[in-house]
């Protein structure tokens, strides 16, 4: 992809428990190595969307987000209005400052600013597939969202909105373990249904579902170690009905991506999964809370232009 950029960075300030809004002049100046640019901070939460989508309008053909995965998310969704892309051409680049840091793992970049500026500047851009995503608000109105990595829906779902809540100064892996922990021990699992491509059904009690893009979520557990960002295909995991005797015995078996063979994980891949139950289950997406079951998840093949 050979083209002029007209860049534009979106800078979550209070990403990295703060710390980069800390060394914000730090990072501008080493972003001058990538060329001309201009940049916004992002002053709440839903804020990159809607920095993203204003640039994007005015021009602004490759945009750069600074932050960690909620931040990414955003940016995404500001790339689309009314269910399209607003210049299918327009490229993404991604400067880590997270606490989960899940998605670039797949992409295999680092949280080192001058690596991920040096991607940029090398701008080795390839296609992506991205997911759509259809929950529901409390009160039962749909929400439309995009994602890049995954999304959570049961136990994971709850951990997040804890996660959320809580201090992130000892950073993603320390937070995410403590959260889970904290609150598996009080979880209820779920009966849920799942309608896969529209056509197979599944219909159990479930711990938690992992509809995927990448390979990680919860700050660097490798729940999908096959997943692959440009197949088409959504990776889906399920967790059946354990015990929390079962989750001591497998929670460390999933840094290591070493789960998969405990008889009560199962995963296989689909274009599209509805997700049904009886009651409203929390669902989160790239580590921010979106909405509750029922759901829609839908893969849109090759269709973002990243850097990595």
């Amino acid at each position: 992809m050979n083209h002029t950029y007209n860049t534009f960075v979106v800078i979550n300030p209070k990403s990295a428990d703060g710390s980069t809004g800390k060394t914000l002049k730090k990072i501008i100046s080493k972003l001058n190595k990538i060329g001309k640019f201009e940049y916004k901070l992002t002053e709440k939460q839903g804020h990159a969307k809607i920095l993203t989508n204003s640039a994007i309008k005015s021009g602004f053909n490759r945009i750069i987000a600074i932050g960690g995965d909620g931040t990414f998310n955003e940016t995404v969704n500001g790339f689309f209005e009314n269910g399209n892309m607003i210049n299918p051409q327009a490229v993404l680049g991604f400067i880590s400052g997270g606490t989960g840091a899940d998605f670039i793992r797949t992409l295999n970049l680092n949280s080192n600013i001058d690596n991920s500026i040096d991607k940029i500047v090398k701008n080795q851009v390839k296609k992506i597939d991205i997911v759509k995503l259809i929950s529901s608000t409390e009160s039962n109105n749909k929400i439309e969202r995009y994602f890049l990595n995954a999304s959570n829906i049961g136990l994971g779902g709850d951990v997040v909105k804890k996660v959320n809540s809580s201090s992130k100064l000892f950073g993603g892996f320390v937070t995410f373990l403590i959260s889970t922990i904290e609150t598996a021990m009080k979880y209820d699992n779920k009966k849920i249904k799942l309608v896969f491509d529209n056509e197979t059904t599944l219909e159990s009690i479930f711990s938690n579902i992992i509809v995927a893009n990448g390979r990680y979520c919860g700050g660097g557990m490798k729940f999908l170690p096959s997943a692959e960002i440009n197949d088409g295909l959504l990776d889906v995991l399920t967790i059946g009905d354990i015990n929390n005797l079962e989750f001591f015995q497998n929670i460390f078996k999933v840094y290591k991506g070493t789960h998969l063979d405990f008889s009560k994980i199962s995963t296989r891949q689909t274009k599209s999964l509805e997700i049904l139950s009886d009651y409203q289950i929390r669902i989160e997406t790239d580590g921010e809370n979106c909405g509750f079951t029922p759901a829609k998840y839908q893969i849109l093949p090759n269709i973002l232009n990243v850097i990595y």
